[in-house]
């Protein structure tokens, strides 16, 4: 059976032909096929050139076409293609997760990767801290700092260039500093530091003076005197007592801190704010350490008048706590607000923990960075300014800033206290006038003494009937100004200043001689302007008195060789 159309043999029964879509029509056995048109279609017309890629097997004619368009793409290989790749990224994701959790595969490299950015980006991080503003030496100001990491290390390498420096000031007017000097370690600049240790009657108890005793002769064990450490100790009960002046004499400060003897009541912020003033007079890296069993109950100045002073002189107090009675609140504020760090010591540990807390202390000295600069010196210098200092670095990412505020020349007030502190004294004995022995004193680096306290006139009285000195008029170091009733302390320049030492509110009201002071001598027909102290046998007791500056030459010829004068030493 033949197609009608192409004329190709077709199986017996199909009704279409499967090669050009024509009508099959019957045709007799032997016969040829029944010529059926097809629909539509031109008359038969076989193609004369095999079929090439693109074309179709449809005839050409009239509206015909030899090159047909393209024929519609099949969807099945596209799809067994994405099938496929999906498998194949299956396949690579599970192998890949065997792998990375065998020991030692990716996973782990992978966790070491992230540690090492994490430390990486701890190593970049910067944290900067101004501990003190040494302005000693002002315009110049030496500017005491730690730079460390997240980890705790100080970073290597500084330079000039990593620190930028500006000063603002109280108008808001800024000014740009140099970094003149950046020096990576303090630890062999001139370091001082106060021990300002407690004798109270309770440090009596539990043993607590010979523990403080044995710590703070172990921690001057541990000084290196190359490095010009120098120490200064102040000791105190309900009075101030400067044991020592700044040395690194090591058996010296070691007999001091053996002589200390406990007793009366705590004076702990006058104590604080004699051992800052005593400090502020030094030039480098200077702290307070003060440590104490018990609680303020017998001082002049107050918490935030402390404070204050550590804040001006920029001078750091680190506070050591010991035994039971103490505050710890208090003395942990203080000594934040005083730039300082508390310290806790309790139990039979005692003795160890002081010492390796003193250590502490003085590796955070040494662990310093000194910034050099030159400030301007306009302006009120009393005012406080206020440094901005950066830190950052050309070779690393790390960054940090902080303020700090300072005053370049505090205005303090050292008489605030009374300087109750018991200094060291020297008795003379010589015919001398008053000015004279006020310039005598000067020149052996002292002063004429200044009694503040009725704690320090007994002691001083104690040192001159030791001395065997019970007739001689000794002068002190006060004086009125002409036209003027009140008498005053003079300082170095032998300028008036404090609190009138005659006044009837005075602590040294009771000790004054019969009617004195009286201004004037009527008998020599002098004025009197100075004060002196001496034995008055009506009263069987020392008194003070005012007198003219030269007695001798007006012909007082009984106090020849009963002369003297007293010059004190801080």
């Amino acid at each position: 059976m033949f197609c009608g159309n192409c004329g190709k043999e077709v199986s017996e029964g199909v009704k279409f032909c499967p090669f050009c879509g024509g009508s099959i029509a019957a045709a007799s056995s032997g016969g040829t096929a029944a010529s059926v048109p097809h629909e539509g279609n031109p008359p038969p017309i076989q193609p004369t050139v095999p079929p090439q890629t693109g074309q179709s097997f449809a005839p050409a004619g009239p509206g015909a076409f030899t090159t047909a368009p393209p024929a519609k793409k099949s969807k099945l290989p596209l799809i067994l293609g994405i099938c496929g790749g999906v498998a194949l990224i299956t396949v690579v994701l599970v192998v890949a997760l065997v792998f990375l959790k065998k020991p030692g595969g990716s996973e782990d490299a992978a966790s070491e990767s992230r540690a090492a950015a994490s430390a990486t980006a701890a190593e970049d991080t910067l944290t900067l801290k101004v501990n003190q503003v040494d302005t000693h030496d002002f315009p110049e100001v030496r500017i005491y700092i730690t730079v460390e990491d997240a980890n705790g290390n100080k970073p290597s390498g500084l330079k000039k260039s990593d620190i930028l420096l500006k000063e603002f000031f109280d108008d808001g007017t800024e000014n740009t500093l140099t970094v003149e000097e950046l020096l990576e370690s303090a630890a062999n600049e001139e370091i001082y530091m106060n021990l300002v240790m407690d004798q109270s009657g309770s440090m009596a108890d539990n043993g607590l003076m010979t523990q403080a005793k044995s710590s703070a002769k172990t921690f001057l064990g541990e000084l290196d005197t190359g490095k010009k450490q120098n120490i200064a100790i102040t000791s105190f009960d309900d009075v101030i007592y400067s044991r020592a002046d700044f040395t690194n004499d090591i058996s010296s400060l070691n007999a001091v801190v053996d002589s200390l003897e406990p007793d009366g009541q705590t004076a702990l912020y006058d104590a604080i704010y004699q051992g800052i003033l005593k400090t502020n007079q030094q030039s480098g890296a200077k702290c307070v350490i003060v440590f104490t069993d018990g609680m303020e109950n017998s001082s002049f100045v107050s918490y935030d008048e402390v404070v204050q002073l550590a804040q001006d002189t920029g001078i750091p107090v680190y506070t050591i706590g010991i035994g039971t009675s103490y505050d710890s609140q208090e003395l942990s504020g203080l000594a934040e607000d005083c730039g300082g760090k508390f310290f806790e010591v309790s139990g039979t540990s005692i003795e160890s923990m002081l010492a390796q807390i003193y250590g502490d202390v003085l590796e955070l000295q040494q662990k310093q960075i000194i910034i050099r600069t030159t400030c301007s010196a306009d302006g009120d210098l009393s005012l406080t300014r206020r440094f901005s200092i950066s830190c950052s670095s050309n070779s690393k990412f790390f960054f940090d800033a902080v303020d700090r505020d300072y005053v370049p020349r505090p205005a303090i007030d050292e008489t605030l206290v009374e300087d109750q502190t018991i200094h060291r004294y020297e008795f003379v004995v010589k015919d001398i006038t008053w000015e004279e022995a006020f310039a005598e004193c000067q020149a052996k680096g002292g002063y004429l003494a200044h009694i503040n306290s009725v704690a320090e006139n007994e002691y001083i009285i104690q040192q001159i009937k030791a001395s065997g000195h019970d007739n001689v008029l000794f002068w002190l170091g006060g004086r009125r100004d002409a036209g003027s009733d009140k008498y005053y302390w003079v300082d170095g320049n032998n300028k008036t200043y404090g609190k009138e030492i005659n006044s009837s509110t005075y602590w040294v009201a009771d000790l004054w001689m019969e009617n004195e002071p009286s201004f004037r001598d009527e008998r020599l027909n002098l004025d009197e302007y100075y004060l002196d102290i001496f034995y008055y046998n009506a009263r069987g007791a020392w008194v003070w008195n005012d007198c003219p500056n030269n007695i001798l030459d007006a012909g007082a010829d009984y106090y020849s060789g009963k002369i003297g004068y007293i010059c004190e030493y801080d």
